[in-house]
């Protein structure tokens, strides 16, 4: 062979990359199409309320509150707790005659504009008209129903999305959506730290960004009613469903269920931040934000990946990365000079993990499944997965209350049991049945629902 053999393949490659950085900018200047407005006010409200009524924002206001850290935490737990709800929605949709679409609505309407709520409440305690303890159970109260009924939503709009779109037009829209939202997030998050700052400023602060969460819910919820409507999606009862399982889902369920109990089993970032370091509630929220970017990032290179490759192996590679970040955690301890920025370091790398955990899942179910009982399929992990999280989430709140004295050891030992649980998953996660990766030709047609 001649020195200069190996030269042709690198410039292949290089041509390659140059090719696929075009392609990656042609399907977001196509994704930037008014034909796709829904999508974009979608995952702009999605990832508005997220941000801002979601646990970066309650977690600090709890806390202010005087919450003690286990409670906040068992609080935390609330959203996995909702996602149990999607077990109802394939009898919900047998009983109203497969209404996807106005289920989706309501569950919208209901749950999506809480930002309003936790404004309300805020905005009473700031006012003194009631204490800070009935506030903090006003908030806990309006958690818990925003999760029950929040916990139908994500799933929903898969399911629609799954309905109304041929596979590549799924496949193309769904993660883009999601990453309008993580930039949606990541920008709103950023002046959010900026005002929370100050530990000394009480509770009035976060009258703000809890009702521009609810602003940002009614845009999303107009989308919907933009979307193509899905007709009538019909889900096969009980016993099909269980009898038509694909190969391999019982196995990615079951292994699924043990990552799960290292994500509940980690500490939240924000608790720690501001209880064992003593960090302000703006670096809590800044670290949501960086996070969202970190995930938004992720979700792009990931979705690019699953066009072709396999939705296994990215979740390996998803709970080995997040096992990184649970070291890096650790090495945060109290009176470590560089303690912050190994937290935030910690907060990237977990929220790259999740967000491509999340995908990889999600395209994992849809892969396995065929037709509409991929939406039992879907309501079956992430309820599974949800209780094993919510299980090991409220074990750590436990161990949190009972070692409040120790301090640091107690989430030594929660960093450290979460990151052997990620490798054990990644360890174990093979390739569990037959994946139906399909590919769009060159020049294919875009879907007629969406008028394309």
């Amino acid at each position: 062979m001649t020195p200069t053999a190996p030269a042709a393949p690198r410039a292949v490659s290089g041509r390659g990359r140059a090719v696929g950085i075009q392609a990656g900018f042609g399907a977001w200047r196509r994704f930037a199409g008014p034909r796709f407005r829904p999508f974009h006010a979608i995952g702009f409200s999605q990832g508005a309320v997220g941000a801002l009524a979601g646990g970066a924002i309650t977690t600090p206001l709890m806390l202010a509150l005087g919450a003690p850290p286990a409670l906040v935490l068992v609080v935390g737990v609330l959203p996995g707790l909702g996602s149990l709800t999607q077990l109802l929605m394939p009898g919900v949709l047998r009983r109203t005659d497969g209404n996807l679409r106005g289920v989706t609505i309501l569950v919208s309407v209901i749950g999506d504009t809480r930002g309003f709520w936790f404004a309300g409440i805020v905005a009473l305690a700031a006012a003194g008209v009631i204490s800070d303890a009935d506030a903090l159970a006003a908030v806990v109260v309006a958690s818990v129903v925003a999760a029950l009924i929040g916990g139908l939503s994500g799933s929903n709009l898969l399911a629609w999305y799954h309905a109304v779109l041929p596979e590549t037009e799924r496949r193309f829209v769904s993660p883009r959506t999601g990453a309008v939202g993580a930039i949606a997030g990541a920008a709103l998050l950023t002046p959010t730290a900026l005002l929370l700052h100050d530990p000394h400023a009480g509770v009035g602060p976060f009258v703000i960004p809890f009702l521009i969460a609810g602003a940002a819910s009614l845009v999303g919820i107009a989308g919907l009613f933009y979307l193509p409507r899905p007709g009538r999606v019909r889900v096969p009862d009980s016993g099909r469903v269980r009898a038509d399982a694909p190969a391999g889902l019982d196995r990615f369920v079951r292994v699924s269920s043990v990552g799960a109990l290292g994500f509940g089993m980690g500490p939240p970032l924000s608790i720690y931040a501001m209880v064992v370091l003593g960090l302000s509630p703006g670096f809590t929220v800044a670290l949501a934000a960086i996070g969202t970017l970190a995930s938004l990032i992720a979700s792009t290179v990931v979705s690019s990946m699953l066009d072709r490759g396999s939705s296994s192996t990215i979740l390996r590679h998803a709970h080995g990365i997040r096992a990184v970040a649970m070291t890096l955690g650790l090495l945060a301890f109290p009176g470590n000079p560089f303690g912050a920025e190994l937290l935030v370091a910690a907060a990237i790398l977990g929220a790259c993990g999740d967000s491509a955990a999340g995908l990889a899942s999600s395209e994992r179910i849809f892969r396995l499944s065929v037709g509409p009982a991929a939406i039992a399929h879907q309501a079956r992990y992430a309820a599974t997965t949800s209780t094993a999280a919510a299980g090991a989430q409220l074990t750590a709140s436990g161990i949190i209350a009972a070692g409040a004295s120790i301090g640091y050891p107690v989430y030594a030992f929660l960093f450290v049991s979460s990151g052997l649980v990620r490798v054990v998953t990644a360890y174990r996660l093979g390739t569990t049945g037959h994946e139906r990766i399909v590919t769009a030709m060159p020049g294919a047609a875009a879907s007629p629902a969406l008028g394309g």
